[in-house]
Order: structure tokens, then sequence, then C-alpha cells
């Protein structure tokens, strides 16, 4: 799923092939709840990223991502994706340099 998830970014978003900062987690069903009305096979998808991509590829992502999540068994009512856009600024890379400095 790993891999799914780095490739339709890569093609959608365009991030480099090269930036896999992708992780997954897996919870146990007593450690996680899912919204009421949602099966047991919930997916959560949270995505950090720097500002500015058009709400048209976002769109694109969501779309892309729940239709590949059902190749996994997952219903695209039982997934839910969120984008959190974080300032340039507000990222320390590549040794403490602001990401707004490396843009």
């Amino acid at each position: 799923m790993v891999t799914f998830v780095h490739a339709t970014m890569v093609e959608v978003l365009k991030i480099p092939e090269s930036d896999r900062l992708v992780r997954v987690i897996e919870y146990d069903s007593n450690n996680f709840y899912p919204p009421i009305n949602a099966s047991d096979k919930y997916a959560l998808i949270t995505i950090s990223m720097f500002p500015g991509r058009s709400l048209e590829s976002k769109k694109l992502l969501y779309q892309k991502l729940c239709q590949g999540l059902e190749t996994f068994g997952f219903s695209p009512t039982d997934t839910r994706i969120i984008i959190n856009e974080i300032p340039a600024e507000n990222w320390g890379l590549r040794g403490g340099i602001s990401g707004d400095e490396l843009l």
C-alpha cells in the first residue's frame, strides 16, 4: 500500500520520485475507533505538504487514492483523506534549514 500511495502522489502532486517519506500505520481494532457507520476496514490518510497545489489536483488525488485503495479491500466510503498544508517556513529540513530557504 505504501508503494501505491507514493506512486499516486508522484503522479498527481508531482512530488519527486525520490521523496519517499510515506508511512503506513495499522492500528489494532482496540486502539482505533472508526466513524460509527464505517466498516472495520477503514482508511485514514493524512498528508502533510507545502501549500500551493490546485484544488483540482487535490480532488484528483482524493479520487485516485480511493479508487486504488479498493484493490486493497477498502471501500471509498470508508476512506478519509486529510491534507495538512504547512507553510514552508514551518518545516526544518536537511540539517535544520527552513523549508522556505529550499524553495
